[in-house]
């Protein structure tokens, strides 16, 4: 009986063979996993689902958003002395019911009207070369709209609720009266702001959002996702309504955030600010105005863009966020999980194809180098 030959494999065609198999199907799982659209269209629905959300707190809800969305995020209260009190009496809200209303675990329940959280976002600004920039929210949830105005569960920009803030937290005693409105601080600026405040046919909440936008793929994809206020009180309508946001940033003394819309004092928000929360109405002149203070409070140790960008306040700054993944949503845990099907399918589609077309290539590279060969002489 003869031995049969060894297979001799020839090491060239063999190595391309084998990168063949190993670019094709590490391309085509890259793919899967980072730009595949419709993969992130539903991943993306299913993360703000109401269903899939229904056993967190709101405020964890929140927070689990702002992980996708910020490079880095906070509960602002974490380092923020932030404080609410009753307009008409002053008296500072606490764990102790106060009129039915409470303030605890960074969450002032405004009973009757709707629970305010205030949190904080870093991002990598578009506009100043890559430094950090700090973004406050004031994210209301459990709103009642029957007593804020039902026309927003349509139209967001119809919402009657507005946040407005000034610099300093200092009272109205402890200022003399003065001609130079700018140079009013804390309580006299707020009450300054709200007598005379106007926004001309602009009702938004300050850069009121709900919505998160997200780039699923470069600048040829676009994603708003709705974050739901599942406990809120819509009457006779039949709308989901969503978690409200207001933005509080460090430039512009304005209840509405628009640059046409700022009031006759426009003073850069220092380390403290003085701030309320009103419902307004349109006047007969079409101008929205003040109709009534729900809440005012004082916010201390206020960390702003600024403190980011000082090597020596940065890192002091920085640890009171947690880390999210900014517009990398799909490096988040919960992407990989949800997508990984599609990658183990898809790729392993491409191992077979390429293998297939690997082993041809081995064997019609060895095929035409035995037939070029000259044959040995008998």
């Amino acid at each position: 009986m003869k031995n049969k030959k060894p297979i001799k494999l020839k090491i060239l065609p063999f190595c391309i063979a084998i990168l063949m198999v190993l670019l094709i199907t590490g391309g085509i799982g890259a793919y899967t996993s980072l730009s595949w659209v419709d993969t992130k269209l539903d991943f993306l629905d299913g993360f703000f689902a109401l269903e899939n959300n229904k056993d967190i707190q709101t405020t964890d809800y929140i927070k689990k958003t702002l992980e996708l969305r910020s490079d880095r995020y906070a509960d602002a209260s974490e380092f923020i002395d932030l404080k609410f009190r009753d307009p008409e009496t002053n008296e500072e809200y606490s764990e102790n019911s106060l009129n039915g209303s409470t303030y605890k675990n960074g969450v002032m329940d405004l009973n009757g009207y709707f629970k305010v959280y205030l949190t904080a976002e870093v991002n990598e600004s578009e506009n100043t070369n890559g430094s950090l920039e700090v973004i406050y929210r004031f994210n209301f949830f459990n709103v009642d709209y029957t007593k804020i105005g039902t026309e927003a569960l349509e139209d967001i920009s119809n919402c009657n609720l507005a946040v407005v803030y000034v610099d300093g937290t200092e009272l109205a005693d402890s200022q003399e009266e003065t001609d130079h409105k700018e140079d009013l601080k804390g309580e006299a600026a707020l009450n300054y702001t709200l007598e005379n405040v106007t926004a001309a046919g602009y009702e938004a909440i300050g850069l009121l959002q709900h919505q998160f936008p997200y780039s699923l793929n470069g600048k040829d994809y676009s994603k708003d996702s709705k974050v739901f206020d599942r406990n809120a009180v819509v009457g006779d309508k039949e709308a989901t309504a969503v978690i409200l946001q207001s933005s509080f940033i460090q430039y512009g003394n304005s209840v509405y955030g628009g640059e046409d819309s700022r009031i006759d004092f426009d003073k850069e928000i220092g380390d403290s600010a003085t701030f309320a929360i009103v419902l307004t109405e349109v006047d007969e002149n079409g101008s929205y105005k003040v109709k009534k203070v729900l809440l005012e409070g004082t916010m201390e140790n206020i960390i702003h863009s600024a403190d980011l960008s000082n090597a020596e306040t940065k890192e002091e700054a920085l640890r009171h966020f947690h880390k999210g993944y900014g517009d990398k949503f799909y490096a988040h845990p919960e992407f990989l999980k949800y997508s990984w099907k599609n990658i183990v399918l898809f790729t392993g589609i491409a191992f077979v194809i390429s293998s297939v077309l690997a082993v041809l290539f081995y064997m019609i590279w060895v095929d035409d180098k035995q037939k070029a060969a000259p044959k040995a002489k008998k």
